[in-house]
């Protein structure tokens, strides 16, 4: 499906944003699997749901929730308003044949069982239209990409399982795995997010340098 764009949007500041959020991500993650772990070894340790806090810590652990409340939404908000302009850009610059739309690039996450694929398929597509947007179905995926998918996929199946745990130690458990893996996940999508950044952006000077030297 192709949708003709023209008008590239620089993506400099949403990058940034997107990028922030997603490293102010990592020390919450680790600080949500210490949490995980406490209740771990206390439920493990003596069989009963570990104490609540009291007194000032009980606030600390409000003031907590807050900003991870924020940075999770965020986050999440971030990557898709990124990923569709990622897609929007591609076609800007002259990518044709493309099977995604921006907003299906985007739609295909909220769409059981297709969810497990077809978000790959299109951010692939990008990262491929980003590096060649004349003839992108030539070029080879990103290396990265497989690692960022599977990441992706079992932090998911590691919610999922929190989200059902029948016990305090499975769901425990479960959560420590899914923030521990929130970690390298981040990490991989920065280094993801900033390699399309940079490629988008140098065929956009170089387009615009050789529109000018035209005029």
């Amino acid at each position: 499906m192709d949708e003709p764009h023209t008008g590239f949007r620089d993506p400099t500041d949403l990058t940034k944003w997107t990028k922030g959020f997603l490293y102010a991500s990592i020390p919450l993650a680790a600080l949500s699997v210490a949490g995980s772990w406490r209740n771990y070894w206390w439920h493990a340790n003596t069989g009963e749901p570990p104490p609540s806090l009291e007194g000032p810590f009980a606030g600390l652990v409000v003031l907590f929730a807050v900003p991870v409340l924020v940075v999770m939404l965020g986050t999440a908000i971030l990557v898709l308003m990124w990923i569709h302009r990622a897609n929007y850009n591609a076609r800007a610059l002259g990518a044709t044949r493309m099977e995604f739309t921006p907003g299906w690039a985007v739609g295909w996450y909220f769409i059981p069982i297709a969810n497990f694929w077809k978000p790959y398929q299109a951010m692939k597509e990008i990262c491929r239209a980003s590096l060649r947007p004349s003839r992108w179905w030539e070029e080879k995926a990103p290396s990265l990409l497989p690692l960022w998918w599977g990441l992706w996929l079992l932090s998911s199946g590691a919610g999922g399982i929190s989200w059902t745990a029948s016990t305090e130690e499975v769901e425990s458990v479960s959560e420590i795995v899914r923030q521990a893996l929130s970690i390298p996940l981040a990490l991989v999508l920065i280094r993801i997010i900033s390699n399309v950044h940079l490629m988008q952006m140098a065929h956009y000077r170089t387009r615009d340098a050789e529109e000018s030297d035209h005029e």
